[in-house]
């Protein structure tokens, strides 16, 4: 996978690391485009399109898990609606990759995806 597609739909899910180890996944998100007019209904995770000068982008922000201990990191996964491959967002990078993309750290409840392609 190349990147993302402009207008193509996707969904995001998200997991949280503490000093016990990773959690579950969230549920997948709605669906959202990377250029949609309309920003996404919030949910666990959520999905903004993010317009930018060279490159189209889209904002995952999530919530806080509620729990002991606290989190220390989270890792994001997105993937094209209706594809079965699910890819890792590298926050070294702020791209998505197919494995071993670096967690978010846990004082942060957003990133967001760059990188993805028109067309």
């Amino acid at each position: 996978v190349v990147g993302l597609v402009s207008g193509a739909e996707y969904e995001a899910k998200v997991s949280a690391k503490n000093a016990v180890g990773w959690g579950s996944e969230s549920a997948a998100s709605p669906k959202c485009s990377p250029c949609g007019d309309v920003p996404c209904a919030p949910a666990a995770p959520f999905l903004e399109p993010v317009a930018t000068r060279k490159e189209q982008s889209l904002r995952v922000t999530w919530k806080a898990p509620a729990c002991e201990p606290p989190a220390l990191a989270y890792t994001v996964s997105m993937r094209r609606v209706g594809e079965s491959t699910w890819q890792v967002f590298d926050a070294g990078t702020g791209k998505l990759v197919d494995e071993g993309g670096s967690a978010v750290k846990a004082s942060s409840t957003e990133c967001v995806v760059v990188g993805l392609v028109s067309g």
